[in-house]
């Protein structure tokens, strides 16, 4: 029992400090870089709770997060096509972790 507790807390900080020590190379490589930073620590971020034992409870409408995380996507390679605005470095880490977390979790739907 003391091994799961240690597990559900190690983890996920061993996972933080691994997203953390790539968020300076990720910078460097540029805004797909970043955007690929965002959608990984956004997949990490949406395992936390099976991770801290969730059983994989049923959600009734979790595939459609598909069509918020496809369009935050398409957002996110607009503005880097150059088509949108570009956002400041903030907003576009939060656009992709949100994006990633809609995708592991509706994964986990599946």
């Amino acid at each position: 029992m003391f091994l799961r507790k240690l597990a559900v807390v190690a983890l996920p900080l061993l996972g933080l400090l691994g997203m953390a020590s790539l968020a300076d190379a990720a910078g460097a490589a540029g805004y797909w870089g970043l955007t690929a930073w965002g959608l990984g620590a956004g997949a990490l971020l949406s395992l936390l709770p099976m991770a801290a034992g969730e059983s994989r409870g049923h959600m009734p409408f979790g595939r459609w997060l598909c069509l918020p995380a496809a369009l935050l996507c398409a957002v996110l390679i607009l503005q880097g096509l150059g088509r949108l605005a570009m956002p400041t470095l903030l907003t576009q880490a939060a656009e992709a972790i949100l994006a990633g977390a809609l995708i592991g979790t509706a994964a986990r739907a599946w």
